[in-house]
């Protein structure tokens, strides 16, 4: 059954889980945008980030698909080619999803990124500025320069595959981006059983032959560069045939739309683009064509001294620092690559944030796996600094910094507490122990209030202490519970301990009766006898009260907290 998804769909995908975007445009209706080989689907992680999920049509589902994600994610580094960082789905990792869903077999897991396609450009006949097209067309250039120095080639140029986030102002997103990279060319990679011939539009003669080279971008990459530059001009958004400015039909022919396109170059920018687009052109093979180094010098804007603009320079200086880096790195240099893109970063630092971060990671990950935990937190730290708000590789830094600094404070020995400690760090403080004592007096106040009510009956008395004892231990117990611990001594001066003092004063007031009058002062009346041994029972228990209460304020202040 063909692969239908639903808006909100959940798929989960080497345990995370996402779920199918709804159309901006369309509601109910997935996000979705069909290409020659398949459809690419938007979706939503649960951090808000957005992904891409192209599912083949059943011809382009290749399990070399699975070895070449592999091999082409080292050119994620590179400008233009983060869509080279991917997982493609296989039985073997993802069964249990592939069971449910047969379509998405071999499906490729990416990022999403924002922005609209050249051939919407075109095909809505967006007007652009002529700073928009320089723009355009030199970040496009550096690109395709840039993979050309590294031996690769794109092999299926084309509108729909150059993606522009810049144009829609995503923040720190390059101008360009190239998509459906399965066919890519390059060291390592090997010979796809099924060859692009090339998209209409961008054809050169020699296309049907199959289309896999290092110079296999070098035509259509011409024409993509001089559509760029003349899309600012009107007669030329006028003069496009549809979703590209070239009908298939006249490629390499002294077309009227060939004539106006190289005339608008001649004369809104320089004779030597106008030569460079003229010579690819009427070129007989791909060879023959311009590299993209050519282009980029041309492109690239000048002052009227001639001499390159400043900005440009140093965006070159840090690229060139940017790729030794990465020859660095894959020779396992970390630290020479390391202090590269430090050097780069300080010339571009919005140009080169995502490869320091990279660097920054690798450090950290080497450092770590010598046990120099101390260098790994130091490098993570500066990745988290760099990392874009709110990025998914933002959260994972994070993650590893708090591990390791959890793991570093576990490594370093506490104190003890009790050395130089500070009078203010007590397990009971000096407030709390005041108010300690103010409740007890209060409680002492509220039974000599109600001592007269209960004089004739020393059993009420007894009900009134340890009611009294009751309400002020709870009170003492509420002040105490969350700066000291507790432990079952402490229960003598709740309610235990007040009613304890209550009969430790009632038995010792007995003895000193039985000593004092019973024996020594038979002659004093009995109503004077009973009035001295009450007074000495709440005497005595007030004074045992009292002791327990300053022994439990001293010892609770000499406890460490638990909790």
């Amino acid at each position: 059954m063909p692969f239908q998804p639903e808006v909100n769909q959940e798929l989960v995908i080497d345990g995370a889980s996402y779920r199918i975007a709804e159309h901006p445009a369309a509601p109910g209706i997935p996000y979705g945008q069909e290409g020659r080989a398949g459809i690419v689907y938007q979706l939503v992680a649960q951090d808000g980030e957005r992904r891409a999920l192209k599912v083949f049509k059943a011809r382009y589902r290749i399990p070399a698909l699975v070895s070449l994600a592999d091999r082409i994610d080292r050119f994620a580094r590179l400008p233009g080619l983060s869509v080279c960082r991917r997982t493609v789905l296989s039985a073997r990792r993802h069964g249990d999803l592939l069971r449910q869903h047969p379509d998405l077999t071999y499906a490729v897991l990416m990022p999403w990124i924002e922005g609209p396609t050249w051939v919407e450009v075109m095909g809505e006949r967006r007007e652009l500025t002529p700073e928009q097209s320089l723009a355009l067309a030199r970040s496009l250039a550096e690109v395709l320069a840039v993979m050309e120095e590294q031996g690769l080639a794109h092999c299926d140029l084309s509108g729909p595959n150059v993606l522009l986030p810049g144009l829609e102002g995503v923040k720190r997103s390059p101008l360009i981006a190239l998509v459906d990279v399965e066919q890519l060319y390059g060291p390592g990679l090997e010979r796809s059983k099924v060859l692009p011939g090339g998209s209409p539009g961008y054809v050169h003669k020699t296309a049907p032959d199959g289309l896999w080279a290092a110079d296999a971008d070098r035509f259509a990459g011409a024409v993509l560069l001089a559509e760029m530059l003349g899309w600012c001009d009107i007669q030329v958004r006028e003069a496009s045939w549809g979703e590209n400015y070239f009908d298939p039909s006249e490629m390499q022919q002294d077309s009227d739309r060939y004539r106006l396109l190289a005339g608008v170059l001649r004369g809104r920018w320089k004779d030597r683009i106008a030569a460079l687009f003229e010579r690819a052109w009427r070129s007989e093979t791909l060879a023959d064509c311009p590299a993209f180094g050519e282009w980029l010098v041309a492109i690239s804007p000048r002052k009227e001294d001639g001499t390159v603009e400043q900005r440009d320079a140093q965006e070159r200086l840090a690229w060139a620092s940017v790729e030794k880096a990465n020859a660095l790195m894959a020779l396992g240099q970390v630290e020479l690559a390391l202090k590269e893109i430090e050097d780069a970063y300080s010339l571009a630092p919005e140009l080169v944030a995502e490869a320091y971060v990279r660097a920054l990671v690798e450090h950290g990950a080497q450092r770590e796996k010598a046990r120099d935990v101390e260098k790994a937190l130091a490098s993570y730290r500066r990745a988290l600094q760099v990392a874009p708000e709110g990025s998914t590789v933002r959260h994972e830094i994070a993650m590893i910094v708090d591990r390791l600094e959890a793991q570093l404070h576990r490594a370093v020995p506490q104190a003890p507490a009790a050395i130089s400690k500070p009078v203010a760090w007590f397990g009971y403080p000096t407030g709390r122990a005041i108010l300690w004592l103010v409740i007890m007096l209060a409680g002492w106040a509220g039974l000599l209030s109600l001592s007269s009510l209960v004089a004739d009956n020393q059993w009420l008395g007894f009900v009134d202490w340890a009611a009294v004892g009751a309400v002020v231990g709870l009170a003492q117990w509420l002040v105490a519970r969350k700066v000291t611990s507790v432990t079952p001594w402490w229960l003598l001066v709740t309610v235990v301990g007040w009613t304890g003092c209550w009969a430790l004063g009632r038995a010792a007031a007995g003895r000193v009766h039985a000593v004092w009058f019973t024996e020594a002062g038979r002659d004093i009346d009995l109503t004077v006898q009973l009035n001295l041994w009450w007074s000495t029972v709440w005497q005595l228990a007030f004074l045992l009260n009292a002791i327990f209460n300053g022994a439990a304020v001293l010892l609770l202040r000499g406890r460490a907290v638990d909790s």
